[in-house]
């Protein structure tokens, strides 16, 4: 995986250990943003897993070349069954809301796709919420809404 890139003020690079105090204030806006919350747990393994060299969660954090980190993405490289090539999930995206419109967003994107090239992914790929206009109206730069409606169960919650 890349460990880094800078590019027009801004920088991307692999998370590291030592990020800890800066991703978690971001990872928990984002996931108050995105309505939910993972808890303690899943906050320390998701951390645990993006700085294991084994592991399939896979993450960069960036910002602007002079400051901190201001943004992250989180992705889950698996097996699929249309290739024998590994596909990743973009899982999660966030930008701090003072350097959303700085391209940041736009560098992660590209950061995870020039890693699939690379690695010799099969595709990368991720949801939003349809009615994320913003969001939506840079993804379209990057591939096509493939018309897929998703479905979620959690096993156990079922009436």
């Amino acid at each position: 995986m890349a460990d880094s890139r800078e590019t027009a003020g801004l920088f991307v690079r692999r998370v590291r250990p030592a990020d800890r105090a800066v991703w978690e204030p971001m990872w928990a806006d984002y996931v108050s943003a995105v309505d939910s919350d993972p808890g303690a747990v899943a906050t320390e393994a998701t951390w645990r897993r993006l700085n294991d060299p084994d592991s399939a969660i896979v993450g960069w954090i960036g910002g602007r070349a002079d400051g901190p980190a201001e943004g992250f993405v989180n992705c889950v490289l698996h097996p699929n069954t249309f290739s024998d090539r590994p596909v990743c999930y973009l899982e999660d995206l966030y930008v701090a809301p003072a350097a959303r419109g700085s391209g940041l967003a736009a560098l992660l994107i590209d950061t995870v796709i020039e890693t699939g090239c690379r690695e010799g992914w099969a595709r990368v790929y991720w949801h939003t919420m349809e009615d994320n206009y913003r969001a939506r109206s840079l993804y379209d730069r990057y591939g096509r809404h493939t018309g897929y409606v998703r479905y979620q169960v959690i096993p156990g919650d079922r009436a």
